[in-house]
């Protein structure tokens, strides 16, 4: 976690907190990797967020719903993925993605 700063790892070493991490994250790594614009190896990297503490957050029917109902603020559907899961689980996004912010839901820099 080289490009956190000390508040994220704080956040993400307490263990009082719940860390998740969505599905619509390694999907969009993995086509990265497939189109050239990412090297890493797929695998290892989610055994790593795995044993980091994180649980992967599927995508459920509420999830695609609360989707529809979004404003497109953002064009990245992962990221808009990741709002809608968000909003339905009463979940904070860590990000710098500006974006984000401009949808209803609780944000904290990874800085």
């Amino acid at each position: 976690m080289p490009k956190l700063g000390p508040n994220a790892r704080a956040l993400i070493e307490d263990p009082g907190n719940e860390l998740l991490f969505s599905t619509a994250s390694p999907w969009e790594i993995a086509i990265k990797v497939g189109i050239g614009r990412l090297r890493v190896d797929v695998v290892p990297a989610m055994a790593a967020i795995a044993a980091a503490g994180f649980t992967q957050l599927g995508v459920e029917p509420a999830h695609l719903a609360a989707l529809t109902r979004l404003e497109r603020h953002h064009g990245d559907p992962f990221d808009r993925m990741i709002v809608a899961q968000a909003l339905v689980e009463g979940a904070t996004v860590m990000t710098e993605d500006g974006m984000i912010a401009r949808y209803p839901v609780a944000t904290i820099s990874c800085r």
